[in-house]
């Protein structure tokens, strides 16, 4: 399984809600909010992380490779609890207001 991501190398936090905004709504899904996590702390257990620049838009996308699909394998190899550790600052719900 693939999990589909944003690396915000070089994108103001603007730029990164704008493109999850409209991943989200190309989608018909709900972005619930933003967390930032290194991509070496991606690489554990049986994950990778794999540039996949989807061109003209989203230049920064990538996808993170070898998630199991079956949440018991998720749960059971702790990959879930090792991503969450590694959200650097806090969990964001909405996106910065200007001014």
């Amino acid at each position: 399984m693939e999990l589909s991501v944003n690396r915000h190398r070089e994108a103001t936090p603007e730029e990164t809600w704008q493109v999850g905004s409209d991943v989200a709504k190309q989608r018909s899904k709900t972005l619930f909010g933003l967390a930032n996590i290194r991509a070496n702390k991606c690489r554990i257990e049986t994950l990778n992380v794999i540039p996949d620049p989807v061109l003209p838009g989203n230049p920064n996308h990538a996808n993170i490779t070898g998630y199991p699909a079956a949440k018991e394998d998720q749960m059971a190899i702790a990959i879930a609890t090792e991503l969450a550790a590694s959200i650097e600052g806090n969990w964001i719900t909405h996106p910065p207001k200007d001014g």
